[in-house]
C-alpha cells in the first residue's frame, strides 16, 4: 500500500522487486485499474527508467529520495521498444498508475508520497 498526500488517498500496489522487475515494466496488463499501481523501487537511481513493456497507459510518478514526486511523465503503451523516462533528477522509485487518475482525483504537485517499508 502507498499513500499519496495532496488529497489523501491510499493506493494498493504490487512491488516489482529484483534486478529484472525494475525494467520489465508491466507486461500483459492491458489495462491498469483506477487506484491501483505498480511499485519499482530503486536504492537511488540517476539513469532514465527504462521499461521493457508496459501493456497500458500509465502515469509514471518518480518519487525522490525525500518521498517527495519529482515529476510524473506520460508513457504510451510499448512492447520491447518503450522509450526511457528521464525525470532529470535522481529518484528512489517509480509508482505507475493508470494514466490521468491521479489528475481525475485532484492530485497536483506537490505531492508527497509514504512508501511502504522494505522488505
Amino acid at each position: 500500500m502507498v499513500s499519496l498526500e495532496g488529497p489523501e488517498a491510499r493506493v494498493p500496489v504490487r512491488v516489482a522487486a529484483g534486478r529484472s522487475a525494475a525494467t520489465l515494466g508491466l507486461p500483459g496488463v492491458s489495462q491498469l485499474p483506477d487506484g491501483v499501481g505498480v511499485l519499482v523501487r530503486f536504492e537511488d537511481r540517476a539513469a532514465p527508467y527504462a521499461p521493457e513493456t508496459l501493456g497500458a497507459p500509465v502515469d509514471a510518478v518518480f518519487v525522490g529520495g525525500s518521498l517527495v514526486v519529482l515529476d510524473v511523465l506520460a508513457a504510451e503503451p510499448c512492447d520491447g521498444d518503450c522509450p526511457a523516462l528521464d525525470p532529470g533528477t535522481p529518484y528512489v522509485a517509480v509508482l505507475l498508475l493508470s494514466r490521468g487518475w491521479l489528475a481525475d482525483n485532484g492530485f497536483v504537485e506537490p505531492l508527497r508520497v509514504v512508501l511502504p517499508d522494505a522488505t
